[in-house]
């Protein structure tokens, strides 16, 4: 995150954002105030200025983004344990979604897998119970 010039001097202007930043933060604004050594009245105008509401905006999305391993392999457990859109969502992440499309004639289903997959020769699978391939 690039800071404003005018915030980078201020680390109470700093802790604030970082403060507004983190939800997971459990600290009251008083206590941050108490911490950074101003009054909650100044906590609450510094929220005003829209300056500062872009620079949290802004560090939020990069806190975010660090969290995004966590979250893929929050999914990837998901898909593990046979959550199919999970297992779908990684797919697509990872950038070799499956896609299913109905195959003319038969009513059978052929997979096509997009990406760098090793691919075994397409089949199609006749719902009646018989392979063609």
């Amino acid at each position: 995150m690039e800071l404003p010039e005018r915030f980078k001097a201020d680390s109470r202007k700093i802790a604030l954002i970082e403060y507004l930043a983190n939800p997971r933060d459990t600290r009251t604004q008083q206590e941050l105030a108490d911490e950074i050594g101003v009054s909650r009245v100044a906590i609450y105008k510094w929220k005003q200025d829209p300056e500062l509401i872009e620079a949290v905006y802004q560090r939020s999305l990069s806190l975010v983004g660090e969290r995004l391993p966590e979250v893929l392999d929050a999914m990837v457990e998901k898909a593990i344990d046979g959550n199919v859109k999970a297992a779908r969502l990684v797919l697509e992440q990872v950038g070799k979604s499956a896609k299913e499309s109905k195959s003319k004639g038969n009513g059978g289903l052929t997979v096509v897998f997009e990406g760098d997959v090793p691919r075994p020769k397409e089949k199609t699978i006749d719902v009646s119970g018989g392979e063609q391939g």
